[in-house]
C-alpha cells in the first residue's frame, strides 16, 4: 500500500466516531423515538425504556442485553455507504474505526449506565453521562449516547430531571 495513503486512512478511522455520533443522534431521535421508519423501530426501543429499564429500575446488578438490533440497521447503512462513496482502504479504516467505537466504546459505556455500582462510577465524567442518560429515560431529550453536542446544537439537551415522567414516544399507543 502506498505510504501516502496512511494519513488519510488514519483520518478516516478517526472520523468514524464523529459519523457514528451524528448519525446516531438522528437515528435515536427520529427513528427510535418518533418512528421515521415505522413502528417496529419504536417498539424495540420502547422495550428498552419501558420493559428492560423502566424509570424505577434504571439499574440492575448486571446489564441485561438491550437487544437493540435497530442499531445494526443504521450501522449497515453507514458501512454500505462508505464502501460506495470512499476508496476501499478508507472505507475499511472507517468501518474498523466505527466498529471499534460503536462496539467497544458506546456498547460498553451504555451498558455500564444500567449497572448498579459499576466501577466507572468513580469518575465524575461518567456520573454526568449517567445523569444525562437517565434524564433521557424521563423526557424527550439527551439523544446522544456519549457526547451530547448534537443535543446542544438542536436544543434537545436537558440537564435537569422533569417533575414527572414525560411522553418520550409520541406515536406509541398507550
Amino acid at each position: 500500500m502506498d505510504a501516502k495513503l496512511w494519513p488519510t486512512i488514519l483520518v478516516a478511522a478517526l472520523a468514524a466516531p464523529v459519523v457514528i455520533e451524528v448519525a446516531g443522534y438522528f437515528w435515536h431521535r427520529f427513528v427510535e423515538h418518533r418512528g421515521a421508519f415505522g413502528p417496529v423501530f419504536i417498539y424495540r426501543h420502547w422495550q428498552h425504556h419501558e420493559v428492560e429499564y423502566p424509570i424505577d429500575q434504571l439499574r440492575s446488578p448486571h446489564y441485561r442485553d438491550a437487544n437493540s438490533w435497530t442499531w445494526y440497521v443504521l450501522l449497515s447503512g453507514i458501512f454500505g455507504a462508505q464502501f460506495v462513496l470512499l476508496p476501499w482502504p478508507h472505507a475499511m479504516a472507517m468501518s474498523l474505526g466505527g466498529f471499534l467505537y460503536g462496539w467497544c466504546v458506546i456498547g460498553v459505556v451504555h451498558s455500564a449506565f444500567h449497572v448498579d455500582g459499576h466501577w466507572l462510577n468513580r469518575f465524575g465524567w461518567f456520573r454526568r453521562l449517567v445523569r444525562l442518560h437517565d434524564i433521557h429515560h424521563w423526557s424527550p431529550a439527551n439523544y446522544g449516547i456519549l457526547f451530547f453536542g448534537m443535543d446542544r446544537l438542536f436544543g434537545t439537551l436537558r440537564e435537569d430531571f422533569p417533575a414527572a415522567k414525560e411522553s418520550i414516544f409520541p406515536l406509541a399507543r398507550r
